[in-house]
C-alpha cells in the first residue's frame, strides 16, 4: 500500500488488477521521494537490545511510546569469553541473557511523533545497557 498507494482502489483493480504482484526491486526504483519520505515517516522499524530483566519495562514503554503490533522477541544470550574484546564487551564474568524487542508497523498512538518517540524510548534505553 505504501509502494502504490493508488493501487487498493478499485478502478485500479479492475483495470490493472492483472499487474500485480509486481516485483519490489522495480517499484521502489521508480517510486518518487515523498512516497518514500512519508513512509519513513508513519512507519515505525526499530530493534532494541535489552537485558532480558528489563524486558517488561521495555513492552511498557513500547506499548505507550509506539503502539505497534505485534512484536518481535527474539533471545540472544552473550556467552562469558576468556578474552575481552569488542565482540564481548558486556560478558565480564558471567553469561548474560538479552532480548531483541523489534517493533515494525504502524503506531497506533495518538499524536504520534516519530522522533519524539524514538528519542523517549533512546533515553530510557541508555543507562540501561
Amino acid at each position: 500500500s505504501y509502494l502504490q498507494p493508488w493501487g487498493n482502489t478499485p478502478l485500479f483493480r479492475y483495470l490493472l488488477g492483472w499487474v500485480n504482484p509486481l516485483n519490489i526491486a522495480l517499484v521502489k526504483s521508480y517510486q518518487p521521494e515523498f512516497t518514500m519520505r512519508y513512509y519513513c515517516d508513519v512507519n515505525v522499524i526499530q530493534d532494541y537490545l535489552v537485558p532480558i530483566t528489563e524486558l517488561k519495562p521495555m513492552l511498557d514503554l513500547g506499548d505507550e511510546a509506539l503502539g505497534v503490533y505485534p512484536i518481535w522477541l527474539c533471545p540472544y544470550l552473550n556467552k562469558h569469553h576468556e578474552v575481552v574484546s569488542i565482540h564481548h564487551p558486556h560478558s565480564k564474568d558471567k553469561d548474560v541473557m538479552y532480548i531483541d524487542v523489534g517493533y515494525y508497523g504502524l503506531p497506533s498512538v495518538k499524536g504520534f511523533e516519530m522522533k519524539k518517540a524514538l528519542r523517549r524510548i533512546e533515553e530510557w534505553l541508555i543507562p540501561r545497557r
